[in-house]
């Protein structure tokens, strides 16, 4: 098993869809709560979720990552229903409906969602990760590693606990992706060191017997 983080303003082509702020208004006041894996308040998310276009970015062609600013993880339904199908571990994530408009104010599509794993995992070796710690809080994490033995107990898709507003998923997700036809686009993943894998490996097989 390995684990990536997803890059959320991959930007592979100008054509490409880019919205800073991918929430509907309605909830610009508390939508910071999402990106950080709490889950929305159901009775106060819209009808209608409408999200619009950025004006200073003019790419129309919508991918299957909607790259952003706001630490949020926006999808092609086709990659929602990756994330949730039953071949995955993914029992604790909120998946919110976002409706796309162009430039003009026409809908472009209704199949994109916010997804939000919600909670935080502790995943990482923190020994060999570079986290910066003041007065016991995290001020950055340059480096995470993940700490194979800790990795094999978490969902395929999770945020850390030393920093919610990074997705991590495994190495079956970025498989599953990749079964899909045709090919996910605007989705990066960056692979991140892991240690203790023997011994994780080791627990996985004698757990399986």
């Amino acid at each position: 098993m390995k684990w990536f983080e997803i890059n959320l303003m991959p930007m592979f082509d100008d054509d490409f869809v880019f919205i800073k702020h991918p929430y509907p208004e309605e909830i610009k006041s508390w939508s910071y709560v999402i990106s950080r894996g709490v889950r929305a308040a159901s009775e106060e998310y819209p009808d209608e979720p409408k999200v619009h276009m950025d004006e200073g970015h003019q790419g129309m062609v919508l991918p299957d990552l909607i790259g952003n600013v706001s630490s949020m993880l926006v999808v092609s339904k086709r990659v929602k229903e990756v994330i949730a199908s039953p071949e995955l571990i993914n029992d604790d994530v909120e998946y919110l409906p976002v409706w796309i408009y162009n430039h003009k104010g026409r809908l472009a599509s209704k199949d994109y969602f916010l997804v939000n794993p919600v909670g935080s995992i502790d995943a990482l070796d923190h020994e060999a990760s570079d986290i910066k710690m003041f007065e016991g809080d995290v001020v950055s994490l340059d480096k995470p590693v993940i700490d194979a033995r800790k990795g094999m107990k978490a969902p395929d898709l999770f945020r850390l606990v030393e920093d919610r507003e990074r997705y991590i998923c495994s190495s079956d997700f970025t498989y599953d992706l990749a079964q899909l036809d045709p090919p996910v686009v605007n989705m990066r993943f960056f692979e991140l060191e892991d240690t203790h894998a023997a011994e994780a490996e080791a627990e996985a097989n004698a757990n399986a017997d």
